[in-house]
């Protein structure tokens, strides 16, 4: 399941562009030459969101902030390593090669960034029910359409590189595993979550008029 969207964006690309489509899909993958600026966001940005979400969460009150007794070496190595792991499976490469690497071009060829991102972010959303079920989906999903908005921002001004966007996921992906670890008292804490996606929100919608900007690279 992990790896489900990119194995069908690459099965779908082979069954509609043949080797020539798969090749640009792969150089697009591996597309790193691009401005700072993107890595910092694809680094920085999910973990400001989230640390921006927890700390608003503890100032109103919400509980369960204990954290584990780690040293902020210890951290810092088991975050680099939950980034590394969610990148080459579950959010990172297992994904984007379905979602900005096949969809995303086909899409916002055909009806525009922001609403191709709206497409993908609903798409992305009930992929999660499974795991999710419905109720935990529709919340996910509202997350899912904000970062589809900013993946398209980056995606579009780093001159079509899905390397970018999967490290931004990686590290969404990977941050929300390691509060389980360092703050095991915020597992499960909806209120950081909800505040998490509010800001999401903002972010997206603060870069989606500028989901057409496609020289930054």
């Amino acid at each position: 399941m992990k790896f489900g969207p990119s194995l069908a964006g690459l099965i779908a690309t082979a069954a509609l562009r043949g080797s020539d489509g798969i090749w640009d899909l792969l150089r697009r993958t591996v597309h790193w030459r691009i401005s700072p600026f993107w890595y910092a966001i694809a680094l920085a940005g999910p973990i400001v969101v989230f640390g921006l979400a927890i700390a608003m969460y503890t100032a109103l009150g919400g509980s369960g902030v204990e954290t584990a007794q780690w040293t902020f070496p210890d951290t810092i190595a088991s975050l680099a390593s939950l980034m590394a792991v969610r990148f080459f499976a579950g959010g990172g490469v297992g994904e984007e090669l379905g979602w900005r690497g096949f969809l995303l071009p086909v899409l916002q060829a055909r009806v525009g960034p922001l609403h191709a991102s709206v497409i993908i972010g609903l798409l992305h959303g009930a992929w999660h029910i499974p795991a999710y079920g419905v109720g935990g989906a529709i919340v996910l999903t509202v997350f899912t359409v904000a970062m589809a908005i900013v993946a398209t921002w980056m995606y579009n001004g780093s001159g079509g590189s899905v390397l970018i966007v999967a490290i931004m996921h990686a590290t969404f992906n990977a941050f929300i595993k390691w509060v389980e670890v360092v703050a095991p008292g915020l597992d499960n804490q909806m209120g950081w979550v909800l505040i998490a996606i509010l800001l999401a929100v903002v972010a997206s919608v603060f870069v989606s008029k500028r989901l057409d900007d496609r020289g930054a690279t």
